[in-house]
């Protein structure tokens, strides 16, 4: 090929070389591309995760509103105090499952007969572990040695299989040699600990642990997994990660007494189930109501998944029942949260995962099973 400049063919090379009319625009045209593509991108790699965690709170918060109205109706059918009473409430459940979870977790509480006594388990904790299992434990009475001590595992209110220790020091471990909440006729929904002066019926304290079941809606998302909590008439919520109590349970202290409400639910018609719309109906199966004066040395544990949320919840909650402490003497450290109020001669100390009130108080416990239907719609 003759490419000579001073040719033909040479002269229209040359003359389409010189020629950049159409290569500016096609490289503005790329350049645009390139910088629509960027801001697109920029825009879905920001806002989807936006609206997805608009989509999840959404979610989180339709189903607590309807928890709410659940725990509401929970609520009223305890205090009306009747076996057989109902309420009937919608619940809807817009992401993520349904499940109703048995030994979420347990409350126990034991007391002394006077002031002068303070009795101290250690080792109970275990059993939130495996509840298949029997657990050893020990039982510190001061200032007494020794006692005998008598166990109750309830399977209904008026049923109850006893095992007795009889001259236990102090300290000394104790296995029941079974679980503290399976016996061969049925599931125990509560374990009483009597404890009383060797060879005789005069008693030194008592102690109850209580099997507590919850119902559970998780809702699942890229950010984490939220949590909203049916128990013991309240309810715990973690979004996404603190846990918290939004709704008090039934505890209300009163000068020198104090009001425990215990709620032990039992879900019928579901075990686990996905996103719907039910119908709940909460009946009283049975209602307790026991009333006892001059107590001492009362302690309050609660094991779970959530001890921190119910310690700081009540050490707030319990906070206009006494003077001299402010909001910031409260710490949290990891499961340790030491704290001592005082009013008048009344002492209350949160102390690793413990409500104490050493004063002599009146101690009112509404103890009450709750049965709940549920039918999907």
């Amino acid at each position: 090929m003759n490419n000579d400049p001073g040719s033909s063919v040479g002269v229209l090379y040359k003359k389409f070389w010189k020629d950049r009319d159409g290569v500016t625009p096609l490289i503005s045209t790329m350049l645009l591309i390139v910088i629509m593509i960027g801001i697109v991108s920029s825009i879905l790699y920001w806002s989807i995760p936006a609206i997805n965690r608009i989509g999840w709170d959404t979610e989180f918060r339709t189903s607590l509103g309807h928890f709410q109205a659940l725990d509401g109706a929970i609520e009223d059918t305890v205090r009306e105090g009747t076996e057989g009473s109902t309420r009937t409430v919608s619940l809807s459940i817009p992401g993520g499952d349904l499940r109703y979870k048995k030994s979420y977790s347990r409350w126990f509480i034991s007391y002394a007969n006077s002031t002068d006594t303070e009795i101290t388990f250690s080792g109970l904790e275990d059993e939130q572990d495996d509840p298949t299992v029997a657990v050893d434990f020990t039982i510190d009475i001061s200032p007494i040695t020794s006692f005998d001590l008598w166990i109750w595992r309830y399977t209904s209110f008026d049923e109850a299989r006893g095992q007795d220790f009889l001259s236990r020091n102090s300290g000394d471990v104790i296995n029941s040699g079974r679980s503290l909440f399976n016996t061969t006729r049925g599931e125990v929904y509560k374990t009483v600990f009597c404890l009383y002066y060797p060879g005789t019926d005069q008693a030194i304290g008592w102690a109850v642990l209580y099997h507590m079941n919850a119902l559970v809606n998780e809702i699942p998302s890229q950010f984490g997994t939220a949590k909203i909590i049916s128990e013991n008439g309240a309810i715990v919520t973690t979004y996404p990660d603190t846990p918290y109590v939004r709704n008090d349970p039934m505890l209300t202290p009163h000068g020198q007494s104090l009001q425990m409400t215990i709620v032990q639910l039992k879900a019928i018609g579901i075990g686990a189930a996905t996103a719907g719309n039910y119908k709940v109906t909460t009946r009283i199966n049975q209602f307790t109501y026991n009333y006892t004066s001059g107590l001492g040395n009362l302690k309050l544990y609660i094991w779970g998944d959530y001890t921190e949320a119910w310690y700081l919840h009540f050490s707030e909650d319990f906070r206009e029942w006494r003077t001299g402490t402010d909001k910031d003497d409260i710490e949290y450290r990891g499961g340790f949260m030491p704290l001592e109020i005082y009013e008048g001669g009344n002492t209350m100390t949160f102390d690793q995962g413990l409500i104490y009130m050493s004063n002599a108080l009146t101690l009112k416990v509404v103890h009450a099973e709750l049965n709940m239907d549920i039918d999907q719609r």
